[in-house]
This record gives C-alpha cells, structure tokens and sequence, in this order.
C-alpha cells in the first residue's frame, strides 16, 4: 500500500496544480503585469496537469489507484468545471468524462469489492446529473452544453460497455432532446459528435 499512497500523492500534486489561481497580482497588488499572458502561461501548466491526471486515469494498470483516488478526483473536477478559463472548463470536462468512465461499476468485474462499485456509481450518476441538466437547459453561448456533450463523450469513447450499459439509453435520449430543441442548431450539436 505504500505504492498507493505514493501514487495517490502524485496525484493530488497534479490535481493542485490544475487547481492553482493566479496569485502575482494578489500578493504585489502594485507589480504591473500583463495579465493576458499570465493568465496563458497558467492555462497551460494547469491544462497540463490536467491532461497528465487524464492520461493516468485512462491508463489501464491505474485502475485500483483511480478507484482509490475517486472521490478528491471527483471534487478536483467538479471545482474545475467552475473555472473561469474555458478551456480549463473544457479539459477538465473531458478528464472528468473518462474519469467516470473507468469508475462505472462492472458487474461482471465485481471480485467482492462491492462498497467501491457502489461509491463509484454514485459518483457516475452524479457526472450525469450534471451533465443531463447542462443539455436540457442550454444558454446559447455560454458553452456548457458543449462541456456536457464533450464529457458524455469521453465517458462513452473511454467506458467498458458493460460497465456503460444502463447510462448509454438515457444519454442519446438527452442527445435526441438537445437535437430536437428548436434553440440549438442541429450542425452545432452534430460538430461536437464528429471527430
């Protein structure tokens, strides 16, 4: 277990990484600097992370890390999805997507480790509680819908399909709702689908 705890570690490194707000100007209120490219230049160390932190939960052997590790991954990205940067919004939209993914509980998997399936689906209905209402109720042009569309996504691409089964229904009815609904153009939603 020692390996865990180290690896768990890492993890939570990464994770305050992405976390990380700009302080330069809070901690010398006088400094002048151009926040554009402060602002940029912390992007991408935190998109960094977190792409780090996707890749490991993507990674096969990590498995047993990630199902230990769920719940402050889970929090990270959920105080993630607040951001103000879009594109941190968006990256951690899809980790959190794969995420899930890797944590939906596989009945036929289960080797007696029952207390994890059943917090890991708790953690996977709640990603599509945030995820159903962002595609019901879209705002044109605040960009959440497509947030929604890029995890759902992920979780599909990424999730065993034994493990996706039951949420696989609920998804394209959300998606056939979003296409139907006259304020969200039928080309915009299909852009998301395609590759």
């Amino acid at each position: 277990m020692q390996g865990l705890h180290h690896q768990q570690q890492q993890l939570a490194g990464l994770l305050s990484v992405a976390l990380a707000k700009d302080t330069s100007s809070s901690a010398n209120p006088n400094k002048i600097t151009n926040t554009t490219t402060v602002s940029e230049e912390d992007d991408s160390a935190r998109l960094a992370a977190i792409n780090s932190l996707h890749r490991t939960i993507l990674y096969p052997p990590n498995s047993l890390l990630v199902s230990h590790s769920s719940n402050f991954l889970f929090q990270g990205f959920s105080q993630l999805l607040l951001d103000k940067s879009y594109s941190v919004r968006r990256c951690a939209a899809i980790a959190y997507g794969g995420l899930c993914a890797v944590l939906c509980p596989n009945p036929l998997t289960s080797n007696g480790r029952q207390n994890h399936h059943v917090i890991n689906g708790g953690l996977v209905d709640r990603f599509i509680g945030w995820a159903f209402p962002l595609l019901r109720d879209v705002v044109v042009g605040d960009g959440n819908a497509e947030l929604a569309l890029e995890a759902l996504r992920e979780f599909l691409n990424a999730g065993d399909a034994v493990g996706i089964e039951r949420y696989v229904l609920p998804i394209l009815k959300s998606c056939q709702e979003l296409l139907e609904d006259e304020r969200t153009s039928l080309i915009d939603c299909i852009s998301f689908w395609v590759y």
